[in-house]
């Protein structure tokens, strides 16, 4: 998944809402030792997705941020940026007038900062002294949103730190509000030019009907508006094809893009490939995935697990959530392809008993162990993650340990729907969790809540895995997801609730 791990649900722009939540009993375990402030330390670049309401007409609108800032490791955030898109309303570039921030022993914590006399606030857990997830907690309510931050490699911040060829996933909104995700290979000639591959799924239709990748080219460089951006945050401006917006560089291998000129709501990241296939029998082995988007204007989410062998499938498992209607599949064979030319481009096809269409998706390599994803199905468009399971055993043993847990999707109650994000830690023991989230469900915050549940491997562990989460705002409603174990101990999941559609994940934390 982009970055550390980062899950991409281009349908939580498209709803929002009224949700509520109750009280609950769970005993909350002592946070584990090990963060601090002090992990929060150097400049850092962020991203997030969201839905927010117009301040004239109230009307929910999707929004994207890109960033950086600077942390001093005691709980200062010294410096900073981002740019702001709002559907409908226009981008903006900002610079931060201060702020501050926490980090808890269990890597939960808060971060906010002031720009246009505005303070942003936002509930965050590290997975690591380089990475971390957040979300948007504003106190009046009115937005909600998702992300991610990794630390930023200042040496990288002129035009040849971007340089050679990297997968890349950007999804939102097209400028009618239709759904829309972009994945393909991006080729920087180190000079400011780009070119590359890509499949753009607008509304549920590729690349405007035509078959296989489509080329295209661009550029990139310095922001004429704000030239000493690049030097001091890693910003500029690009063009990959008709889409335009601003860039916010990592380091070497990856780059976070965000769409603010062309009309739409497009974010995402690139990132390096490397050693990349130019056979099918260059990818081997048991691959999981998670997506999330919109399946004929509805909220969906799709997970799975495949084993890959010299272009051929086995062992197929999709789980589907399409409205809150949750369907689990299986099919005993199917197809894969990989693009000879060495652009990371693959196909996946199978067929399920009792379903007149394919199961379509395309993938772009970041290694033989990682991809990009992107759902082609009829009436579909999603994108996610695809990730190696590697040669490990997955048992209870194996997974135990200290994990963030990020999701965002859409919830529903009786009152309407809308957006539900959520960013905690969670300490897993024989299959049993405990932890402490925070929760932003369109707009009704919920902070320090006891988290619960288990995960119940299957007779087959490499396959989908029962994920039950007790979260105390939801008292005698447990929220059932399948899981999805990739190398690492990452775990992917879905959930199969029909008033809850969302993707998620849990990370390893490393303190």
């Amino acid at each position: 998944m982009k970055r550390a791990l980062v899950l991409s649900v281009c349908a939580a722009a498209l709803w929002a809402g009224a949700c509520s939540s109750g009280g609950g009993t769970v005993t909350p375990p002592p946070p584990p030792t090990g963060f601090s402030n002090s992990d929060l330390q150097g400049q850092y670049a962020f991203s997030m997705t969201g839905t927010t309401a117009d301040t004239s007409t109230g009307a929910v609108q999707p929004f994207t941020r890109v960033g950086s800032f600077i942390a001093d490791g005691k709980g200062n955030i010294t410096n900073g940026a981002e740019d702001i898109n709002i559907f409908q309303n226009g981008s903006n570039e900002f610079d931060f007038t201060g702020g501050t921030y926490t980090v808890n022993g269990d890597g939960r914590g808060t971060m906010s900062w002031t720009d246009s006399g505005v303070l942003q606030t936002f509930s965050i857990t590290l997975t690591s002294s380089t990475n971390g997830y957040f979300v948007d907690m504003p106190a009046d309510g009115s937005s909600a949103g998702n992300g991610s931050f990794v630390k930023q490699n200042p040496g990288s911040f002129q035009i040849s730190g971007i340089s050679g060829n990297y997968a890349f996933d950007f999804s939102g909104v097209d400028p009618s509000a239709a759904a829309e995700s972009v994945v393909g290979q991006l080729i920087s000639n180190s000079g400011g030019g780009f070119s590359g591959f890509l499949d753009d799924n607008d509304g549920g239709t590729i690349n405007s009907g035509a078959a296989g990748g489509a080329p295209f080219s661009g550029s990139y460089g310095v922001d004429g508006a704000h030239p000493g951006d690049l030097a001091t945050f890693g910003r500029g401006v690009f063009a990959i094809g008709p889409i335009t917006g601003i860039f916010y560089i990592v380091g070497p291998n990856q780059v976070k893009f965000m769409e603010t000129t062309s009309g739409g709501t497009l974010a995402g990241d690139s990132t390096s490939q490397s050693n990349i296939p130019t056979t099918a029998a260059g990818i081997s082995g048991g691959f999981v995935y998670v997506m999330g988007g919109a399946g004929s204007g509805v909220p969906i989410t799709r997970g799975g697990k495949f084993s890959a062998n010299a272009g051929a499938l086995s062992s197929i498992i999709v789980d589907n959530n399409n409205a809150g209607q949750s369907i689990s599949l299986t099919a005993s064979t199917g197809t894969y392809t990989i693009d000879p030319s060495g652009n990371g481009r693959g196909t996946v096809t199978f067929k399920v008993t009792g379903f007149t269409d394919s199961f379509d998706y395309v993938f772009y390599l970041i290694s033989p162990t990682q991809a990009v994803i992107q759902d082609q199905s009829l009436n579909i468009v999603e994108d996610g993650s695809m990730l190696a399971q590697g040669a490990g055993t997955i048992t209870n043993a194996s997974l135990a340990g200290s994990y963030a847990i990020n999701w965002s999707g859409v919830t529903s109650t009786g009152a309407g729907t809308g957006e539900e994000d959520l960013v905690g830690a969670t300490t897993m023991t024989n299959g049993t969790l405990t932890g402490t989230i925070d929760l932003n469900e369109s707009g009704a915050l919920n902070t320090g809540v006891t988290l619960g549940g288990t995960l119940k491997l299957s007779a087959d562990p490499t396959g989908h895995n029962a994920l039950t989460v007790n979260l105390a705002t939801a008292a005698g409603a447990p929220i059932p997801a399948f899981a999805y174990v990739a190398a690492n101990n990452t775990i992917l999941f879905a959930t199969a609730q029909s008033t809850r559609i969302v993707a998620g994940v849990l990370t390893p934390q490393t303190p």
